[in-house]
């Protein structure tokens, strides 16, 4: 996101992440499906606290707010629920998941809280981030649609249309050109690519003492020098990786 600010709590507990959370007035977070499900669990344990009275008038609110949605599309959370906003922080407006499927109660539960729940489907390396949900184009239970030039295919489907689904990934279908990604190793090399040849030595200008300056025009001449593409279907023109995958890590 361009002129966006990345955060990290302290830690991954609870109070930390709302810690981090107010304290930099974040406005999304991402995160895997355990993080929305602790919140949630967080939340029915403390309202449980407070008494019978109180779990219904919850579980009431939360039902009111469900129907809206459902029946007309109105989105009432952030005013039913004040409370829980000012607590968790009151810019957080979106949660994005990824890495497993997120149970899609909790993401109409969440909803109806007042946030706007999007889910994503990827590949790790092999594919990134691929499908997704996005606030005009969402529907709860759907891993939402791929990005970019990214398709997805049945493979071999039956007369019934079940098959394997099946990606087309950046082997056969490059997506260099919008590749933002860089890797640093464990011994403090900077590559720009998985198949990179040349690395950026920051260790050792770590180790000299360079300052925040000097790192970021070592890191931002690697971006300028990043390859255009990995040319591994281009047979002789391909040069294999310095390092393995495994040496390299992600």
């Amino acid at each position: 996101m361009s002129g966006g600010v990345i955060v990290f709590p302290e830690t991954v507990t609870g109070p930390d992440i709302v810690k981090a959370l107010v304290r930099a007035q974040a406005t999304i977070v991402i995160g895997v499906p355990r993080l929305y499900s602790a919140i949630l669990e967080g939340l029915d344990a403390r309202i449980a606290e407070r008494g019978p009275l109180a779990a219904q008038a919850f579980q009431a609110l939360l039902a009111v707010s469900i129907w809206a949605r459902r029946r007309f599309g109105w989105a009432l959370g952030r005013h039913l629920f004040k409370g829980l906003h000012a607590r968790m922080g009151p810019k957080l407006r979106v949660l994005i998941s990824g890495g497993a499927k997120l149970d899609p109660e909790a993401i109409e539960r969440l909803d109806a809280l007042g946030w706007d729940v999007l889910s994503g489907y990827g590949l790790a390396e092999t594919a990134s981030i691929f499908t997704g949900n996005l606030p005009h184009a969402k529907r709860i239970g759907s891993e939402g649609r791929p990005f970019g030039r990214g398709e997805i295919r049945i493979a071999n489907p039956g007369a019934d249309g079940v098959g394997e689904i099946g990606f087309i990934n950046p082997v056969s279908e490059p997506f260099c050109a919008q590749c933002n990604r860089l890797r640093l190793t464990a011994d403090g090399q900077l590559r720009t690519c998985l198949f990179s040849v040349d690395e950026w030595d920051l260790r050792t200008s770590l180790r000299n003492g360079a300052d925040d300056a000097a790192l970021l025009g070592t890191i931002r001449d690697a971006v300028w020098n990043k390859e255009k593409k990995h040319k591994i279907n281009e047979g002789e023109q391909f040069q294999r990786a310095s390092r393995s995958m495994s040496q390299i890590g992600g």
